[in-house]
């Protein structure tokens, strides 16, 4: 049911200039791998963005207008980025504070709150998604980050290690004959990084030595299992027939609407030869300005003319809100979001219920791409420092922070902050308190800092000492010259 979807990339794995025959069995493994999944990942693809329409067969009787309807729904759409949305990620903390301020500089250069959405947006379509971390040329980030859809990029899974034991993802394309070719191939190992590219015919390949042991490319994987370690669609094969039979009634009232508006009339009681006569002459179209005379026949009948019953589209509303709440079980979005309301307003407690699969799912997947984000920032801050992953990921102590995926209001969160100030009056010194407040994360430090300065100010107060001197960048005092003998 779906549209024709976009020519397959293609790739000369032939052509490539890797030195030795593993490098090219590897790289075609993986070529192949992309490859097999592609079909999939293009038809998730255009569920997600819409493109799919009901399939009207071609012995349907229906004019060409209605044949050709644009009709499309938008719930798979709503079931990935209604978990999107409850997947927010903030930053890093780590046990080092330095660190912490240089993992939060990163984060900011390379928009990683943006590449993860994305990411996560495309790990729900198409199962997975991946992020490579490469080292920055001049004028970009000593450590980038990047992330590419499965439509884009492949990997092998190594049970033992439970990771990727290489990857490849096309970078950059071009259209040539109607079709999608790709230029530039990244090929990720523990040993390498191989970027390739295309120069005419041919393909030119640079060896880049991996010194932290791992390929630099991870998977964000959405539900995996011993058998799929890639995961699963969050556009499965359930939602896309409950999408495809939702299209259908829809696509189904639309036609039934067209003729509900033009009531359908009866003309009984004519013999048989008037009734041709009249179908061969056209005069059975009935249209707003036209009427139809009809006589009385040889033995002098009259002709009953009547008007049929008008239709009712509630057998379409209710079919359509039964699929929905299939759909509602399938993907734990609230009837509501479907667009399906209800005459009683709902209340907190029953809205929460409705979400609290969703909010669960969330906690999952936060947990799960909350680890490959960590072990993706401890391989930066290795590669920068020169210093072992393992020793980092030991040592430093990195941790990904979300938004709490419930979603609590400011005055929940505010009320909680202040109660646990109220038991323990430490915690107002940490950022957490400030984050609970509602504070904006590039403001906290400042706030803190001002705090700091503010308590200062009334404590000299109570000493009775004059505050002290506001000091400028350079170390000097702003404003007047003051010596230290005027403290």
């Amino acid at each position: 049911m779906s549209e024709t979807s976009a020519q397959p990339y293609q790739v000369a794995a032939a052509n490539t200039a890797l030195s030795t025959s593993a490098e090219v069995t590897l790289f075609n493994d993986l070529l192949r791998c992309w490859q097999d999944k592609l079909a999939v990942n293009l038809e998730n693809e255009n569920y997600y963005h819409q493109r799919i329409h009901p399939r009207v067969q071609e012995e349907d009787e229906m004019p060409e207008e209605l044949r050709s309807e644009n009709v499309t729904l938008g719930w798979p759409t709503k079931a990935v980025d209604a978990l999107v949305n409850r997947s927010v990620f903030t930053g890093f903390s780590a046990n080092d504070q330095a660190m912490e301020s240089e993992l939060a500089q990163l984060v900011k250069v390379n928009d990683l709150a943006e590449i993860y959405r994305q990411a996560a947006t495309s790990q729900l379509i198409c199962s997975c998604a991946f992020l490579t971390l490469s080292r920055g040329t001049k004028g970009e980030p000593e450590a980038l980050f990047n992330s590419y859809p499965a439509t884009c990029a492949a990997g092998i899974w190594d049970m033992r290690r439970r990771c990727l034991k290489a990857g490849m993802a096309v970078v950059d394309t071009e259209i040539i004959n109607q079709q999608t070719v790709p230029t530039r191939v990244n090929m990720y190992t523990s040993e390498a990084t191989y970027s390739m590219w295309k120069a005419g015919n041919r393909w030119g390949c640079q060896k880049i030595e991996n010194a932290l042991g791992r390929p630099l490319i991870m998977a964000l994987r959405y539900r995996p299992t011993l058998s799929r370690p890639f995961g699963r669609a969050r556009i499965s094969n359930t939602v896309k027939s409950l999408t495809d039979r939702a299209l259908f009634i829809s696509h189904s009232a639309d036609v039934a609407s067209y003729f509900y508006t033009w009531p359908q009339r009866v003309l009984a009681g004519i013999d048989r030869k008037t009734a041709e006569k009249l179908a061969a002459n056209g005069k059975m179209k009935m249209w707003m300005d036209k009427l139809l005379l009809v006589s009385t026949n040889a033995n002098g009948d009259i002709p009953h003319y009547s008007q049929m019953s008008q239709m009712t589209m509630q057998p379409y509303n209710d079919q359509l809100q039964t699929i929905a709440k299939l759909f509602s079980g399938e993907t734990s979005i609230p009837m509501s979001s479907l667009g399906i309301s209800f005459d009683n307003p709902t209340s907190a407690d029953a809205m929460y219920a409705a979400q609290a699969d969703l909010i669960s799912e969330a906690e999952w997947m936060n947990a799960a791409n909350g680890s490959v984000l960590e072990s993706l920032a401890a391989m930066a801050m290795a590669s920068i420092h020169g210093a072992e992953v393992e020793t980092v990921e030991r040592e430093a102590g990195i941790k990904a922070r979300f938004e709490n995926p419930q979603r609590p209001s400011m005055s929940a969160r505010s009320d909680f902050a202040i109660k646990v100030n109220s038991a323990v009056p430490e915690f107002a010194e940490t950022p957490y308190f400030w984050r609970d407040l509602g504070t904006a994360e590039d403001d906290i430090a400042d706030v803190m800092k001002a705090v700091e300065i503010a308590r200062a100010k009334n404590m000299l107060g109570v000493m009775n000492l004059p505050a002290p001197i506001p000091v400028g960048i350079e170390g000097e005092p702003n404003g007047n010259d003051y010596s230290e003998s005027a403290l």
